[in-house]
């Protein structure tokens, strides 16, 4: 036998990890029998990034709505004093091109979250 070399041909530290694991695996077979639940990680990490990054497109989205709808009303209390059709179209477009914007990042993170390229990155 080699030095370091245990039953059947294997280290020391391999058997001694092989049977940790299986105690661990005895363990938990016992406390799911006892009505012990475990939670899957990945899944709560999931619904917490959907919930973040959801969120935060719709509160900014919310934003730039509550501005067209405030550019709209200052431009309609005066119409008399209101600038040309062109400049007021041109004003209401940009938070509405910014909308647009976030809501092609929101799908491109939710396409991000759904491929797993988060879980592939975090295991190195």
């Amino acid at each position: 036998m080699d030095p370091g070399e245990g039953q059947n041909g294997m280290c020391d530290d391999c058997v001694t990890g092989e049977t940790k694991r299986q105690h661990r695996e005895e363990k938990m077979e016992r406390m799911e029998e006892g009505g012990t639940q475990f939670m899957n990680i990945r899944k709560n990490d999931i619904v917490t990034r959907y919930g973040g990054t959801v969120a935060a497109a719709l509160v900014f989205v919310a934003l730039m709505g509550g501005l067209i709808a405030l550019m709209v009303w200052g431009l309609t209390v005066e119409p008399a004093e209101a600038p040309p059709l062109g400049l007021m179209l041109f004003l209401l477009a940009i938070p509405g091109v910014v909308i647009i914007g976030v809501l092609l990042a929101l799908w491109q993170r939710i396409k991000q979250i759904r491929g797993g390229e988060e879980d592939a990155a975090s295991k190195y």
